[in-house]
């Protein structure tokens, strides 16, 4: 009888360092009867992936054919099965049908879970939401939007109706979370080989968050490029080239007392019931983690200036990207850059001014801006200008800016 290994994330808990070790360990995890199928190749690489469950998701959301999901991870001679992806946070619905699936077809399963504590899960939520989903907004402003509880949540979800299922505290096992996933298995560690110590998807740091949020607010006017398409070049590209750069956590004391309030009778409640038996404890925060920046609702969002390393570096990325942002947002990226950084601004001028642009759109959407920035609007028609000089209206509007600046 088959026997299917599902790893199920959650989010944040390195899921990516796990699938990268899984999918550089195929050769060996089959010499001990386990077969794991790479379908996500970044993972070979140490880079962000999603893992080999996007076939398992698909036939959970009706995309996916019972038969192509048999071929895909079930057709192989191996008894046992690995698939591993965060995506799986599964509802009833899901799991009830992936269980009869499994038992149409004798396959037995067990669910593998990672847990963390709930203010770092928080905090990663919140850093991941700058990194993939374009987030902008503060710490503070999204404390009361973000689940720090989704794990519990979802892990008590699955023991109302998994019976075979094993947590694994992801804290305790950070820095190197393939040993209890061995140990969960069944197998013997050193027969299949250490974790690599390189760092994937690592979580940015401040100054990176800052140099993100500050990119996708320039190049994102009127929703003309989706915040998550620029804060995602920007952020994979980060974390794929400085793995090893270190991140901390800060740590807001007005977020913490409200975590407490909201969560420790249920945080203690799981532990009782659940965490317990898995042989493990949830805390709100474990206050001897090295990484934690203690800080206070007054200097949370301090901005220090953003680091000119990281923006020249960031800024040579979006111009050899370029293609994927038109000139108006490349018109915005030059504002935004001009006060700070004006040689940087002065390369975008350079690059748009050799190509064509659209003069109508330039005018219009200064018009537009007027009784938003003036400033903004007078830097727009400039550019409207340079495309059509002997405009009527341009030039007029150019002097009436000018005589507002007097």
């Amino acid at each position: 009888m088959k026997k299917l290994y599902l790893h199920v994330g959650y989010g944040k808990t390195g899921s990516s360092a796990l699938q990268s070790w899984l999918a550089t360990k195929t050769e060996e995890l089959e010499a001990n009867g386990f077969d794991y199928k790479i379908l996500d190749k970044n993972s070979i690489n140490y880079n962000i992936s999603s893992g080999n469950g996007a076939f398992l998701r698909a036939y959970l959301d009706n995309n996916c054919t019972e038969e192509e999901l048999i071929n895909t991870y079930f057709s192989s001679d191996f008894d046992n099965v690995i698939i591993s992806s965060e995506t799986l946070e599964m509802d009833e619905s899901r799991i009830k049908k992936l269980q009869s699936f499994l038992k149409r077809h004798s396959i037995e399963m067990e669910v593998i879970a990672y847990l963390r504590n709930v203010y770092d899960c928080f905090y990663s939520t919140y850093v991941q939401g700058v990194k993939r989903g374009g987030l902008t907004a503060s710490i503070l402003e999204s404390s009361n939007k973000i689940n720090p509880m989704r794990h519990i949540d979802a892990a008590e979800t699955y023991c109302s109706l998994i019976e075979n299922i094993k947590f694994i505290h992801y804290d305790t096992h950070k820095a190197d979370v393939a040993l209890p996933f061995c140990i969960a298995l069944g197998l013997d560690y050193s027969a299949i080989g250490e974790i690599h110590p390189t760092r994937v998807n690592r979580t940015l740091n401040k100054k990176e968050i800052d140099v993100v949020k500050f990119f996708v607010e320039a190049l994102r006017y009127k929703n003309e490029a989706k915040a998550g398409d620029v804060s995602r070049l920007i952020s994979d590209y980060l974390v794929n080239t400085y793995k090893d750069i270190k991140s901390e956590v800060f740590v807001h004391s007005s977020i913490l007392e409200l975590f407490e309030k909201k969560y420790s009778s249920t945080i203690s409640d799981f532990n009782s019931r659940i965490g317990h038996k898995h042989g493990i404890k949830i805390q709100l925060l474990d206050e001897k983690d090295p990484r934690l920046q203690w800080t206070n609702e007054h200097n949370t969002e301090e901005k220090l200036g953003l680091d000119r390393e990281i923006v020249n570096t960031v800024f040579d990325l979006v111009i050899d990207s370029r293609q994927k942002f038109n000139n108006l947002q490349l018109a915005n990226l030059s504002l935004a850059l001009k006060t700070d950084f004006p040689g940087l601004a002065r390369k975008v001028l350079d690059y748009i001014n050799n190509v064509d642009l659209d003069a109508d759109i330039l005018r219009d959407s200064a018009l537009a801006l007027e009784g938003i920035n003036i400033r903004h609007s007078a830097y727009l028609m400039e550019l409207a200008h340079i495309s059509r000089p002997d405009g009527t209206f341009i030039n007029k509007k150019l002097k009436e800016y000018e005589a507002n600046k007097k």
